[in-house]
């Protein structure tokens, strides 16, 4: 004879399993590690590479054509310099793709919260946003940081790519990264 358990139960067991990432139809941790990869990239670039202007900046549309600078100077057509800091197919994930990575498709943030260029001297963000939304995910990511370190945050938002940087806590952003997580540049 089976034992007969509450289905009370069966509702808290499950709910006491608690992960700090939102469930997202098996992308989750993988563009969460994107992420990161993106945030080391970012780093390794402003440290080495240098656009025509001489500056150390973060890969960027302003000075470049952003985040796919990670994998070629010009982006991935270009004849430029393979830095191979970011994958092919993932600096080939942007606004303008008709196929993401992982589900998501990448978008390089390049206004502030106060409506105010990023100083990509000193900052840099992306976002991620579900490729096929409902299908292949529901959260949307943005990533955000500099010189003083990084944060993580995701919400539904009906799968729009983010391009100004929200603020955070009035907006229901939620932070999603543990401590020690992302790097944390000097």
């Amino acid at each position: 004879m089976l034992p007969i358990v509450p289905v009370s139960i069966l509702w808290v067991i499950p709910n006491l399993m608690v992960d700090p990432y939102p469930r997202d139809g098996g992308g989750t941790f993988s563009v969460c590690y994107k992420l990161r990869d993106y945030a080391v990239a970012q780093e390794a670039f402003r440290r080495e590479v240098r656009y025509g202007n001489g500056k150390r900046v973060y890969a960027n549309p302003v000075d470049g054509v952003g985040f796919s600078d990670l994998y070629r100077l010009g982006g991935r057509d270009s004849s430029g310099e393979v830095l191979g800091l970011l994958d092919q197919q993932f600096a080939a994930s942007g606004l303008s793709a008709e196929v993401g990575v992982v589900g998501y498709r990448f978008a390089d943030i390049t206004v502030d919260e106060a409506g105010e260029p990023l100083d990509h001297q000193r900052e840099c963000a992306l976002c991620a946003f579900p490729d096929a939304y409902r299908r292949s995910a529901v959260h949307t990511y943005i990533l955000g940081g500099g010189q003083d370190g990084c944060r993580l945050y995701y919400k539904n938002n009906g799968g729009k790519p983010v391009t100004r940087w929200p603020y955070v806590e009035d907006d229901g952003w939620v932070l999603a990264e543990p401590r020690g997580w992302l790097p944390f540049w000097p």
